[in-house]
């Protein structure tokens, strides 16, 4: 009998979610349907205890809700507890587990696009979720430092005095971080000719990562690769929290070359 899976989140159309994991079910022969619930922050809590009462096996959750969510869980990871978000769901024995992938996620993406943060000095412009699991992730990986940058600038020391991390106020000071990494929704439609920092800003020497997935090519990165600069785009994020995601629903070993089939195929379908 198949079981469903899906992603919460408002909004959620344009979540490429669903064709990811559709095609790792289809190419894992894996007994699951996956679909996309556009649900509202005042509907969520009816939306976990539907899922669970309809006997899904599991969820993503995306924004608005990766935080909101924890309280309506029976358990959730350490990973999740440190980072103060969920991204996926599992439903077992009657009870719910909350995870975060998105760290792990990150790394894995980053490392086969050339990216390494051990002892380096790392840049975080943003102060929401997805931010968390980059500082997170910076200091898994052994980061030298790691400065945050936000708009906001109350919303930057908050989430720094959470990690234990710096807060970098003025960009001015950007071209002194040997990585600097784009946790902001600057570049993702609709703003899509926008950039966090000005092209001036950006050096040679220095890593930009983007987790903007949608357009594949951002401004921010636009703007390295004119400079000279190496870069890592959000696509390998995106595939490797979604696997972590899909083997803990599965609870089994997934097929080895599905990250690069899942590259070709994603990429295809976002410059299409």
């Amino acid at each position: 009998m198949l079981r469903m899976l899906g992603i919460l989140g408002d909004p959620v159309g344009h979540s490429l979610s669903p064709f990811l994991h559709g095609e790792v079910i289809r190419r894992s022969k894996l007994p699951f349907l996956y679909a996309a619930f556009h649900v509202r922050a005042d509907e969520l809590p009816q939306a976990i205890a539907g899922a669970r009462a309809l006997g899904f096996r599991g969820l993503n959750v995306t924004v608005p809700h990766k935080q909101a969510v924890i309280p309506l869980l029976d358990w959730i990871s350490d990973e999740a507890q440190a980072i103060g978000a969920v991204n996926t769901i599992v439903f077992a024995e009657g009870r719910s587990f909350g995870y975060n992938t998105d760290c792990d996620g990150f790394l894995a993406g980053l490392d086969e696009q050339g990216g390494d943060l051990q002892g380096k000095r790392v840049l975080i412009l943003g102060a929401g979720g997805a931010a968390r699991a980059v500082v997170r992730a910076a200091q898994k990986a052994g980061a030298a430092q790691i400065y945050i940058h936000n708009r906001t600038l109350a919303r930057a020391r908050e989430l720094a005095d959470v990690f234990g991390v710096g807060v970098l106020a003025e960009l001015r000071d950007v071209p002194a971080h040997d990585v600097v990494i784009n946790a902001t929704t600057v570049g993702m439609h609709p703003r899509v000719q926008e950039s966090p920092l000005p092209p001036a800003l950006f050096r040679a020497g220095v890593f930009y990562a983007d987790l903007v997935y949608s357009p594949l090519q951002t401004a921010f990165l636009r703007h390295a690769r004119a400079a000279g600069a190496a870069t890592a785009d959000g696509l390998g994020m995106l595939i490797h929290q979604g696997l972590a995601a899909m083997k803990l629903w599965a609870d089994c070993d997934l097929p080895a070359g599905l990250p690069g089939e899942l590259r070709a195929l994603l990429q295809a379908r976002v410059d299409g």
